[in-house]
């Protein structure tokens, strides 16, 4: 169990020392690629306080190894979440993002409640604005993790990701996406990215959800395996008018030391991703 998973006593007799060493390098390996991304998000990160920073320094660690001295990390976790809105022992896990500079952290917050539906798995919020975007409209980002309920929990798993997608993009209910405007607005010159990321547990495209009534698109098809089980779980979803405005295409890193039996030690879900690319406006000279 995670909570007993930082015990000391009688650690001069532990004998996974090659096993410990071997995960290592597969972390280490993993992170390489992975220190190329600029937003990476980690879902079912132990609540643990012990486990919980001992799991964020050591891959913000692993991160820098394979960065540029000269360019930082930011890291944050939600709000510790679990099933019932439990906040304290086994069950109560976190999400954890970590930001490459120049992207910029502009705000965080935890999202226990859609409308009157209570989220399990608390999601991570951040606000994000990245310089590098030639457009100023183009720099500002809203990105949520998430963890939805298990697939014996289908009541719970479909009411949380249905009251998720029709709260967030409401016109009359920014409270559900960082304050931040859903459409372009003039007014506060802004016309973010919004994507949510992570485990759903099923595909979220699925009709009863209403992603694309909702203003959403899935940039992980439906019959694309993102377990090593060859389930669809994992899904990044962006809003319809930031696909019309970006090249924004999906992919999925097959890890191949990932196996049935490592479910025991590691997740057996492949990490999913998006690439943002901005483009060249119609009718401008430059």
């Amino acid at each position: 169990s995670y909570h007993q998973a930082s015990a000391t006593p009688g650690e001069e007799d532990y004998e996974g020392t090659q096993k410990g060493a071997e995960l290592t390098q597969k972390w280490l390996t993993l992170s390489a690629v992975m220190a190329d991304f600029d937003v990476i998000l980690l879902q079912e990160v132990p609540g643990s306080e012990k486990l919980l920073e001992e799991r964020m320094s050591t891959f913000a660690a692993m991160l820098q190894l394979a960065t540029p001295a000269s360019v930082e990390w930011t890291a944050l976790p939600s709000e510790k979440s679990g099933k019932d809105g439990k906040v304290v022992g086994p069950g109560a896990e976190c999400h954890v993002c970590f930001v490459k500079a120049p992207v910029q952290l502009r705000s965080f917050g935890t999202l226990r409640k859609a409308g009157a539906t209570l989220l399990d798995y608390a999601p991570l919020q951040v606000v994000l604005h990245d310089p590098r975007f030639e457009d100023p409209a183009d720099r500002d980002y809203v990105v949520t993790s998430v963890h939805m309920p298990p697939a014996p929990r289908v009541d719970a798993r479909d009411s949380q990701i249905a009251a998720l997608l029709r709260s967030y993009s409401a016109p009359d209910t920014s409270e559900y996406r960082m304050q931040m405007p859903w459409g372009p607005s003039k007014e506060a010159k802004l016309a973010p990215v919004h994507l949510i990321a992570g485990d759903f547990n099923t595909f979220p495209g699925s009709e009863e959800y209403k992603m694309a009534a909702s203003g959403f698109v899935n940039k992980i098809p439906k019959n694309a395996a993102t377990t090593v089980g060859n389930k669809h779980y994992d899904n990044v979803l962006v809003n319809t008018h930031a696909d019309e405005r970006f090249l924004i295409g999906g992919g999925i890193l097959q890890l191949k030391g990932a196996t049935e039996e490592s479910k025991a030690v590691m997740s057996d879900h492949w990490p999913v991703f998006v690439e943002i690319v901005e483009v060249k406006k119609v009718g401008r000279d430059r």
